[in-house]
C-alpha cells in the first residue's frame, strides 16, 4: 500500500530536493529538522540533520517550549532585517508539510523561515542520491 501525497504548502514554502542539496553543500547558514522518529533517524539521515524533532511531540509543550528556545539561540547573531530557513524533512514528505504549519504558527514571532524539503528522503533518493536506503 503506498502513502497518499497530501499537499498543504504552497510551493514558495516547499523546496525540491535539488534545490536543497545545492544549500547544503554552499553552506549557506540553515536548520534541518527531521520529524521521524528517532528509530527511523537511525534507518538513514541526510547526515547533516540539525534537529530531530518527532512529529509525534509537536502536542507537547514541554518539548515545544525547548525547541523555541534551540530556536531563539539559532537566531541570537541574524541581522534584523535576515531570517534563518528552517528545512523539515520526513519519510515521504507528508508529515514535514505538517509539522511547517505547526512550526509557522508557534514560532511565526521569530526570524525563521519554515519550508518543507518536497518528497521527504524518498524525493532525495529519487533527485539527488539514487542508492539513498528508503524503506
Amino acid at each position: 500500500m503506498q502513502d497518499k501525497t497530501v499537499v498543504l504548502l504552497t510551493s514558495t514554502e516547499r523546496v525540491k530536493p535539488k534545490e536543497f542539496n545545492e544549500i547544503r553543500k554552499s553552506n549557506i547558514p540553515h536548520i534541518l529538522i527531521d520529524v521521524r522518529e528517532p528509530q527511523e533517524l537511525e534507518i538513514c539521515s541526510l547526515g547533516n540533520v540539525s534537529k530531530n524533532i518527532p512529529y509525534s511531540k509537536m502536542n507537547s509543550e514541554l518539548f515545544m517550549a525547548s525547541l523555541g528556545e534551540y530556536f531563539v539561540d539559532m537566531t541570537q547573531d541574524a541581522k534584523d532585517d535576515e531570517k534563518l530557513p528552517v528545512y523539515v524533512v520526513c519519510r515521504r514528505g507528508n508529515d514535514s508539510q505538517r509539522a511547517v504549519r505547526i512550526l509557522q504558527e508557534k514560532f511565526s514571532d521569530l526570524s525563521l523561515t519554515f519550508k518543507d524539503i518536497e518528497g521527504g528522503l524518498h524525493g532525495w533518493a529519487k533527485e539527488v542520491e539514487k542508492d539513498f536506503p528508503v524503506y
